[in-house]
């Protein structure tokens, strides 16, 4: 049966690759990213849930559907204005 495709379950590994690529030394991006001191906003460490507000509003702000990113959801990509900066809102 094909899993049923929830806004929570991918926000949570958008969440869950950033996390990985910052704070995870075994992850395969962290040179890229935590050994470069990238980090993510304490708001959204402490709080999971802080980055879904915050990326459904991006999602609005773009004009993108959830439903639109339920079907495309590795198109959608969480990016830092600044390539040495932090993930911040």
């Amino acid at each position: 049966m094909a899993k049923k495709k929830d806004f929570n379950y991918y926000t949570g590994k958008k969440y869950d690759g950033i996390m990985g690529r910052c704070y995870r030394p075994t992850n395969r991006s962290y040179k890229n990213y935590g050994a470069r001191n990238i980090a993510v906003t304490e708001k959204w460490v402490k709080d999971i849930n802080s980055f879904r507000v915050w990326f459904l509003s991006e999602l609005e702000r773009l004009n993108v559907s959830i439903e639109d990113f339920l079907e495309n959801t590795r198109n959608v990509q969480v990016d830092r204005i600044d390539v040495n900066g932090h993930y911040t809102e």
